[in-house]
């Protein structure tokens, strides 16, 4: 990819260190970074959506291994966040319109604490996401026949949340109507609600406490309904989260932030192009006038996926997740067959 940014990552069950990962900008268009006069143009926009989403292999930000057990005195590295932020800030000082720069005009907190806990959300998508919906569809009988296989994800889907959680606010925003992913919880991963209740992770259910009005912007101009409910649902998860300041001494309210780092996790293409409607659209200007871009940043997984699929995908998404909120840039991926197989070689 002719002019992309490089920089180099360790992840953990990749590859046997030393070695190095290429990371580069993998969005299929080229947005001006923070620091620029002005936002996405139409064009540029329209032109990114035509395009589909890229692989993590062809991206070069993962790197398909052997299993633990076909290397030799494997271990498995910890992940050094300090490090990365390192690497991206060397990656760069010398831009001067990156909000790394010491010659950008973009505030403090968008150019260095942009990828902290505090300034990035995940949210995730529920169903073929972190519940195995669509292989407890074709197996009704799947808690007694797959207990061994459900109690595994199960502890997958616990320890994907935990490591979001620890670089990020996580929300779920989910097309299910109410109590469906309680019971789902219920069932299947009963451990699952201690979780979300210890981790304070909000549900959002998107077709829930929707006026009437809205409803028919929904079912009209042969609009997609899950796309147009998501995409209103993640913009009030996104401006709660942003809205969610400290309070300055001088100041009776709290100060709304900037949005900086987004990211949405889910099986469809709902979930996909509800962020990129949400981002690409937001206008957000410093008191000067100068633009402030938000990293917009989407992972789809596989659609109606096996219980086996869906637990490999989650222990990949765990192993590459802090590379990808780290990552200074738009990100547009999708898990394709090669990296769920790799993946599931490794189980």
């Amino acid at each position: 990819m002719e002019g992309a940014a490089v920089a180099t990552f360790a992840l953990p069950g990749s590859v046997p260190e030393p070695f190095d990962v290429p990371v580069i900008a993998a969005h299929t268009m080229e947005p001006p970074r923070s620091g620029s006069t002005s936002p996405r143009t139409c064009s540029e926009w329209s032109r990114s959506r035509s395009n589909s989403a890229t692989s993590i292999a062809s991206s070069g930000l993962w790197v398909p291994a052997a299993p633990p057990s076909q290397r030799a005195g494997f271990q498995k590295p910890r992940i050094d966040a300090s490090a990365a932020n390192a690497s991206s800030r060397a990656l760069h000082q010398s831009d001067p319109l990156s909000p790394m720069s010491p010659m950008s005009p973009v505030s403090c907190s968008h150019a260095v604490r942009w990828h902290t806990p505090e300034e990035t959300l995940i949210i995730f998508d529920w169903d073929d996401t972190l519940c195995p919906t669509e292989h407890a569809r074709m197996n009704p009988d799947c808690v007694e026949v797959d207990a061994g296989a459900l109690q595994r994800h199960e502890r997958l889907v616990a320890n994907l949340l935990q490591v979001a959680a620890s670089h990020a606010h996580v929300a779920l925003v989910s097309m299910a109507g109410t109590g469906w992913i309680e019971e789902c919880i219920s069932r299947y991963m009963p451990s699952i609600k201690g979780v979300l209740d210890d981790l304070k992770i909000p549900i959002l259910l998107a077709r829930e406490d929707v006026p009437v009005a809205v409803r028919r912007c929904a079912l009209g101009d042969g609009q997609e309904p899950s796309h147009f409910l998501k995409r209103r649902a993640m913009t009030k998860v996104i401006r709660q989260f942003y809205r969610r300041a400290t309070y300055r001494r001088s100041q009776a309210k709290p100060r709304e932030r900037s949005w900086k780092n987004v990211m949405s996790i889910g099986d469809s293409m709902a979930e996909r192009l509800a962020l990129q409607d949400v981002i690409f659209k937001h206008v957000q200007r410093d008191r000067q006038g100068r633009w402030k871009e938000c990293r917009c940043k989407t992972l789809k997984l596989k659609s109606e996926p096996s219980l086996e699929e869906l637990s490999a995908e989650l222990q990949l998404v765990a192993e590459i997740l802090p590379t990808l909120v780290h990552h200074d840039g738009d990100l547009d991926f999708e898990l394709d067959d090669t990296e769920i197989g790799s993946a599931l070689s490794r189980r």
